[in-house]
C-alpha cells in the first residue's frame, strides 16, 4: 500500500470507494471480524477510541438513534 501522504485526493477516494464496495459485499459477521482484525473495533463490537467519531449509531430496524458506544457494524446497502 502506498504512503497515504503521497496520494492525491482522487487516489484516496478511489481506494475508499473500493474498500466500501468490498465491505458492503461482506456479511455482517465478516465485516465485524475485518474491522476487529484491523483494530478499528473492539472484540465486543464497539469502536476503539481513535475511531469513535467515524461511527454513527442507529437501529437498523427503525433507523432511530441509539445510545452512543453501542454501534452495530453496518454499512447500509442502497434501499
Amino acid at each position: 500500500m502506498p504512503d497515504t501522504q503521497q496520494l492525491s485526493k482522487t487516489a484516496l477516494r478511489s481506494i475508499w470507494k473500493r474498500a466500501v464496495i468490498r465491505l458492503k459485499a461482506m456479511t455482517d459477521e465478516k465485516r465485524a471480524e475485518t474491522l476487529v482484525d484491523a483494530g478499528i473495533l473492539t472484540a465486543g463490537g464497539k469502536p476503539r477510541k481513535p475511531y469513535k467519531h467515524l461511527f454513527i449509531s442507529y437501529s437498523a430496524k427503525d433507523e432511530k438513534p441509539i445510545k452512543a458506544g453501542s454501534a452495530k457494524v453496518i454499512l447500509s446497502k442502497k434501499r
